[in-house]
């Protein structure tokens, strides 16, 4: 089908160069047939020299306006055919009129206007198988009335002479026979390979500029990748709050923020150095480990833990956690939020609200004392308190009952060994 539609072009690119290059030829023709009735003015009858010269130009005229109207119309291909069998007519009729002069008006008694004829016929001829050669049966057409009539012509006059003359125009008329299918085949391939070449650079073309355009779409999207990427580097390290990224397999922190190492006092190379169980405080390693295996790997995750900074003090935070896949291998983003502050307030508010309920509810200071200083130290942290009360009689502070707290971790319900004699005596200010 490609072959076909190859051919098709290449016939139909013939029939235009077979229109453009007979532009000349009309002159030329015009030309040469006056020169030729001039010529033979004083050996032919006037009257046919004249009426086969006007035969001459109403032929060429009206080959001259077919020209014209396939140029005007630009035909497609498809109709190359049509025309291509107009411009053999006109051919044919011209190569007629050509034969006729050299039949018809074909000198008799002047040998020498007999050569001037031959001449100018064979050399119309010789032109037309350039001229006609993109399509040979417009040759054809245009040489075998030209050349077979003035050749029997000449077998005609019955010498040795023109018999010789005769062969040699036979002679003639087989090399011009072989010799305009080799032009015609060459213009031909000159004009396939011309369209072969035209569709390479059209395919070439077509995929420089798909190749231009995924180059361009890949650009544009590497720009947005190191754009999006840019703004997420600028939240995570300008984030107030601290942000890591950890191996969710070997718990390996892989990224910080400088939030993170502001807060837990690192510097980033110690920090990358440690893992997500390094930073939990040490009495909440085992519960830390034991949620992170029972939550949803790829879901969202929130919870609250206590955090060891590189000092050793430790802080209470929350902690919201999401999933993601970096470098094809799992992943989490952690981010922190410090909420000791908070949680003191809070139990300062507690405190707050449990002391004035035991105000509310004793009798007598000496019984709410001993509980508001177990409240107080409880809601506080604080691991020891006692009372100090002021003996009148001898106007000296004594120290009434401690109150103490327990250690985290200890069951003992005992003070603290720090804690200070239950009775010691000062005097009052």
């Amino acid at each position: 089908m490609a072959e076909q539609t190859t051919g098709g072009h290449v016939y139909a690119e013939q029939v235009r160069q077979l229109y453009q290059l007979s532009r000349p030829a009309y002159v030329g023709a015009l030309i040469n047939a006056s020169i030729l009735v001039f010529a033979l003015s004083g050996v032919a009858s006037s009257t046919l020299l004249g009426a086969w010269l006007c035969g001459m130009f109403m032929v060429t005229g009206g080959r001259y306006l077919l020209y014209r109207a396939h140029l005007s119309a630009n035909p497609p291909d498809e109709a190359a055919r049509v025309w291509a069998r107009r411009f053999v007519f006109g051919a044919g009729c011209a190569g007629l009129l050509w034969g006729i002069c050299g039949s018809v008006l074909y000198p008799v008694s002047s040998l020498p206007h007999q050569f001037l004829v031959i001449f100018l016929i064979g050399g119309m001829v010789v032109a037309g198988m350039v001229i006609l050669a993109p399509v040979r049966a417009a040759f054809y057409a245009f040489m075998f009335p030209a050349i077979v009539l003035v050749t029997v012509t000449v077998f005609a006059q019955g010498t040795m002479l023109h018999a010789f003359m005769g062969m040699l125009m036979l002679v003639f008329m087989g090399v011009l026979v072989g010799t305009v299918p080799v032009i015609s085949a060459m213009m031909s391939d000159a004009l396939r390979v011309k369209f072969e070449n035209s569709e390479l650079v059209a395919q070439l073309s077509n995929a420089n500029r798909e190749l231009s355009e995924r180059v361009a779409a890949q650009q544009r999207a590497e720009e947005v990748l190191r754009q999006s990427e840019q703004r997420y580097r600028y939240m995570f390290e300008a984030n107030p709050l601290s942000m890591w990224i950890r191996d969710e397999r070997t718990m390996e922190i892989l990224a910080a923020n400088e939030a993170a190492l502001k807060n837990y006092g690192y510097t980033r190379p110690e920090f990358l150095a440690l893992k997500s169980t390094d930073l939990v405080a040490p009495e909440d390693i085992d519960r830390f480990v034991e949620v992170m295996r029972a939550r949803d790997p790829k879901g969202n995750f929130t919870n609250l833990w206590r955090h060891r900074r590189k000092d050793g003090t430790l802080m209470e935070v929350e902690t919201v956690s999401h999933p993601f896949d970096l470098d094809a291998r799992p992943a989490r983003l952690t981010l922190v939020n410090d909420i000791t502050e908070r949680r003191r307030a809070e139990r300062r508010l507690q405190m707050g609200h449990s002391v004035t309920r035991i105000l509310a509810d004793s009798r007598t200071v000496e019984e709410a004392l001993p509980q508001v200083l177990r409240v107080i130290c409880e809601s506080s942290g604080w691991v020891y308190g006692e009372r100090w009360a002021l003996d009148k009689s001898v106007n000296r502070l004594h120290c009434v009952r401690p109150g103490a707290r327990r250690r985290p971790g200890s069951t003992s319900s005992r003070p603290s060994t720090a804690a200070v004699p239950r009775s010691r005596d000062k005097a009052a200010a």
